[in-house]
C-alpha cells in the first residue's frame, strides 16, 4: 500500500511539472500572437498565470497532505486488524486444543462407561448363573441341613443348643428372599465345618448335671462325636453319655473309684495340668446303629 501511494506522488510531481511546462509556451505563443503589447499589459497577465499556478500547486500539495494523513491512517488501521486477527487466530487455536483435550477425555470416559457396562453385565449374567446353581442346590442343601439338625437332637450332648441356632440360621440364609447366594452356601458351609471339627476334636467345659433333682457343677469333654464324659472335682460324680442320651442319663456308680481317677485324669490333660499319656478310660456298651439312626 505503501509503495502504491509513494508512485503515486511521484505521478503528481510529474505532472505539475508538465503543467508548468504547458502554460510556458502557451505564454509565448499568446505574446507573439498579439504582437507588441504595453508592459504594463503583459505583467498583470503574467501575475495572474502565475497566482493561478501557485494555487494549484498548494492545492495539490494540501492534497498531497491530505493523501499522506489517509494513508496513515489506513496504515494503523491495517496494522490494527493484523493484531486483532493474529489474537483471534491464537484463540483459535487456544480453544481447538482445549476442545481437543475435551474431546480426549469424552472418548476416555466413554471407553471407561463401555468396560463398566461390560463388566457389570458379566457380573449381572454370573449371578443369574450362581442364583440358578443355587435354586438347583437349595434343595438338596435344605436335606442336609434336616440330616444335621437330626444329627444334634439324636448325638452327643454337647453345645447343643447353638448348634442348633446356627443350623435355623443356615435354613433362612437360603430361604431369604433377595438374599446373596453365596450367603446361603457359605452358611450351610460353616455348619459343615463345625460339625466336622466337633467330630475331629476333644474338648473340655465346664457344665451342670441334675442329680436327684439338684444341678450340680462338673467338669466334662467331648470324644468326637462319640461320647461325653464328665466328672465332679472329688469323684462322687462321674458318668458317660453315649449320642442320643441326656448327661444325667449316663451317670455312673459313685463306687468306680478307678474310673472317676481316668476321667479326672483325661480332664487334667486336657486343661494342660498334666503331662499326656495313655489312659484307660471306661466306655458303656455303645448302641448298635440302626436303619432310623443312619
Amino acid at each position: 500500500m505503501r509503495r502504491r501511494w509513494t508512485a503515486g506522488r511521484v505521478g503528481f510531481i510529474c505532472a505539475l511539472s508538465l503543467v508548468i511546462a504547458a502554460v510556458r509556451p502557451a505564454t509565448a505563443q499568446a505574446q507573439q500572437a498579439q504582437g507588441e503589447k504595453p508592459a504594463g499589459r503583459e505583467r498583470p497577465e503574467r501575475n495572474e498565470k502565475h497566482s493561478s499556478v501557485v494555487k494549484a500547486s498548494e492545492e495539490l500539495l494540501d492534497l498531497e497532505r491530505k493523501t499522506r494523513q489517509i494513508e496513515k491512517e489506513t496504515t494503523d488501521r491495517r496494522k490494527a486488524s493484523q493484531s486483532r486477527l493474529r489474537d483471534l487466530e491464537s484463540d483459535k487455536a487456544a480453544t481447538e486444543r482445549v476442545l481437543e483435550t475435551l474431546r480426549r477425555r469424552v472418548q476416555d470416559r466413554e471407553k471407561e462407561s463401555s468396560a463398566k457396562r461390560e463388566m457389570l453385565a458379566a457380573r449381572e449374567a454370573e449371578l443369574a448363573r450362581l442364583q440358578h446353581d443355587l435354586s438347583l442346590l437349595s434343595e438338596p442343601l435344605k436335606q442336609f441341613l434336616d440330616r444335621v439338625e437330626k444329627l444334634v437332637e439324636g448325638g452327643i450332648s454337647w453345645k447343643n443348643e447353638p448348634r442348633k441356632a446356627a443350623v435355623q440360621a443356615a435354613r433362612q440364609s437360603l430361604s431369604a428372599q433377595g438374599a446373596a447366594p453365596a450367603a446361603g452356601l457359605a452358611a450351610v458351609g460353616r455348619v459343615q465345618e463345625e460339625e466336622e471339627a466337633l467330630g475331629r476334636l476333644v474338648e473340655s467345659a465346664a457344665t451342670e448335671v441334675e442329680v436327684r433333682g439338684e444341678y450340680r457343677a462338673v467338669q466334662a469333654f467331648h470324644l468326637g462325636h462319640l461320647a461325653v464324659i464328665y466328672a465332679s472335682a472329688d469323684g462322687t460324680i462321674l458318668g458317660c453319655a453315649l449320642p442320643g442320651q441326656k448327661l444325667e442319663e449316663g451317670l455312673l456308680g459313685a463306687g468306680k473309684k478307678d474310673v472317676a481317677a481316668e476321667y479326672l485324669a483325661a480332664l487334667e490333660v486336657l486343661r494342660r495340668r498334666r503331662m499326656p499319656r495313655v489312659l484307660d478310660l471306661y466306655f458303656p456298651t455303645l448302641p448298635r446303629e440302626s436303619e432310623e439312626t443312619k
